[in-house]
């Protein structure tokens, strides 16, 4: 658990969720528009695939409702993002702007990135992807983890 850091607590409060309140953001690269370089922690929760099975395939029938109960413990990962930013220069070539990802504003071009994630109770995955602003002006992340190799 050490090596993800999840001592340090982030700052609280309204003003904590402001753009660029986050420690070191204003050290950012000038064309990471969207504040991607940087480390990102989360946790993931989901349904542990014993308690999956057992849901689906009861005995007294699918779907067992005490899934449902507030005691329900699901299974949580803490997982660790180190995100950095290609320089633009280097992609220039790439699929910066296509038919199906138009450029929709030029001082908000997309962002690739790669990384690491790390997760506690597995080893750590290479990460890539990209960031883009769509026409309706919402942001759209795309990143794809991969294990030895192999995308998941």
């Amino acid at each position: 658990m050490l090596a993800l850091r999840l001592y340090c607590k982030p700052p609280a409060g309204l003003s904590s969720t402001q753009a660029y309140s986050a420690p070191f953001s204003h050290d950012r690269k000038p064309y990471d528009w969207a504040g991607v370089e940087g480390t990102w922690r989360c946790f993931v929760c989901f349904m542990d695939y014993r308690d999956l099975f057992e849901f689906n395939y009861h005995f007294q029938g699918n779907r067992n409702p005490e899934y449902f109960d507030d005691e329900y413990q699901e299974a949580i990962r803490p997982v660790e993002l180190r995100l950095e930013v290609i320089d633009p220069r280097l992609t220039a070539g790439s699929s910066a702007s296509s038919p199906s990802f138009p450029l929709v504003n030029p001082n908000y071009p997309p962002l690739f990135f790669k990384g690491v994630s790390s997760a506690a109770h597995n080893g750590d995955a290479a990460v890539e992807g990209h960031v883009r602003l769509l026409a309706d002006g919402a942001i759209r992340w795309f990143f794809v983890t991969k294990y030895d190799g192999v995308t998941q």
